[in-house]
């Protein structure tokens, strides 16, 4: 599997968040565009289990999208109020993540 980043630098609002299903969306549309509705439909056929494209949510540049697993695992921090700070936060800082 290859992963690509894609730097989009919007010059205008968004109507709706940058979700991976929007952004899905877009670059459907845009293949569909590029090399026609019929060969999209058939990149689309099996996608359940092959797909040819998975998009993440956008997030900001020098952050990661924060996984949608339990904080305990993510920080030291073991008190109700540092838990209940940590999920406000929308991403977790590049350099704050340990690779093992």
């Amino acid at each position: 599997m290859k992963f690509y980043k894609f730097v989009i630098k919007p010059k205008g609002a968004f109507g709706t968040p940058l979700t991976g299903d929007t952004l899905f969306g877009h670059m459907c549309w845009a293949f569909a565009e590029k090399y026609g509705e019929e060969k999209l439909e058939e990149m689309l056929e099996d996608y359940d289990q092959n797909p040819f494209l998975i998009v993440s949510d956008a997030f900001f540049s020098g952050y990661v999208k924060k996984p949608t697993i339990s904080d305990l695992y993510l920080q030291d921090e073991k008190t109700f109020e540092d838990i209940k700070n940590n999920l406000k936060k929308k991403g977790i800082k590049k350099k704050t993540i340990i690779s093992g």
